[in-house]
């Protein structure tokens, strides 16, 4: 069984979070941090879609074409500029 998205922000985001604000020059405590918090964006996607909610409704532009977690996380980036830097180092660590 998948986690809620707070059960997710609980046992994983935040510990994460926590560890890298002890450690913030670990170079993989920010790593760790960054993929937990990019993870977090498509728990709260799937979470949604799982309760028949459009997980774009309250993001403008209007939904993609292909409306999936991938999507939501590129449309919360462009809309929410915290969101952004996430989504780059994940993508840079890839």
């Amino acid at each position: 069984m998948a986690m809620s998205p707070k059960e997710f922000r609980r046992q994983v985001v935040a510990p994460n979070l926590d560890e890298y604000d002890k450690e913030y020059d670990k170079i993989h405590r920010a790593f760790n941090a960054v993929a937990a918090v990019d993870a977090y964006a498509a728990h709260i996607y799937q979470a949604a879609e799982d309760a028949a909610i459009d997980p774009f409704a309250a993001l403008v532009p209007p939904p993609p074409t292909t409306p999936d977690y991938t999507s939501f996380r590129q449309a919360l980036a462009g809309q929410r500029p915290i969101c952004r830097h996430p989504r780059l180092l994940a993508f840079l660590g890839k």
